[in-house]
């Protein structure tokens, strides 16, 4: 923006009364001042919408790397695959079942679920996200899904929560083109993982397992898709998401 070369110019035209010098040099200041603030608090607003949001990529990264680490150690290496496998599964299972929140065009849409999963200290409750860029050519946004997973009688049962729709325009210039699954995992990074662990007192990396507290909301007073009013333990509330998900199936072109 372009300042104006004659903002701020004291004229005085009044025909009996001159301010004095001294007042004449304060109001300048402070014309000055406030006109660079106001110049200032435009600047911020307008880049801080339009500009495109950056990552300390060796930061995200090792969080990543720290928080993988740490969850093998409390659900062991092999565990943890398997874990992985099994969402994988599921999810190809529910869409070769065209359940409703997966019966999508996989020519339109393309997925993969994170290889970070957050695991808590009991070993029996798991946070991640799947990564969906938007192919079709009139999207201008891409996606990442929530998936919480819990262990009950040594299985595990697995269901997703919000989906956040990312605005390409915040992070590249090429809007038409799908954010990389490498830029997904940093939102997701960024956005999802980052509460997982916290330092102790000893300023050592810990679980933080109030991060798991947001994954089984069964009373919630909007009375949306996850409320489950009657549900009395988690256990009842994530089978019930479970068989829900699986009653919301699409049989419209079935005989």
């Amino acid at each position: 923006m372009k300042k104006d070369e004659t903002y701020g110019k004291f004229r005085h035209s009044t025909d009996n009364m001159s301010a004095p010098a001294g007042v004449v040099e304060a109001m300048l200041h402070h014309g000055n001042k406030l006109f660079a603030l106001l110049l200032c608090a435009c600047f911020i607003f307008l880049t801080s919408c339009k500009r495109q949001i950056g990552y300390n990529e060796k930061e995200i990264q090792a969080m990543r790397e720290r928080s993988m680490e740490i969850s093998q150690v409390f659900v062991g290496e092999s565990e943890y695959w398997s874990m992985y496998n099994q969402l994988n599964d599921s999810i190809r299972n529910w869409r070769n079942h065209r359940l409703r929140w997966y019966d999508v065009d996989s020519t339109l849409v393309q997925s993969r679920v994170d290889s970070l999963l957050c695991v808590n200290q009991q070993a029996n409750k798991m946070i991640t996200a799947s990564l969906s860029r938007r192919v079709g050519k009139n999207n201008v946004m891409d996606g990442i899904v929530h998936y919480y997973g819990v262990k009950i009688d040594e299985q595990w049962y697995f269901f997703s929560g919000a989906t956040m729709h990312i605005p390409r325009e915040f992070h590249q210039k090429d809007i038409h083109t799908p954010l990389s699954f490498e830029k997904l995992k940093q939102i997701a990074t960024y956005n999802i993982y980052r509460g997982y662990l916290k330092k102790n007192n000893q300023g050592e990396w810990e679980i933080n397992e109030g991060f798991f507290s947001r994954m089984i909301p069964k009373n919630q007073t909007a009375g949306g898709y996850g409320s489950c009013f009657e549900c009395e333990t988690e256990e009842e509330y994530v089978l019930y998401l479970v068989q829900k998900n699986w009653q919301q199936r699409n049989t419209t072109n079935e005989k």
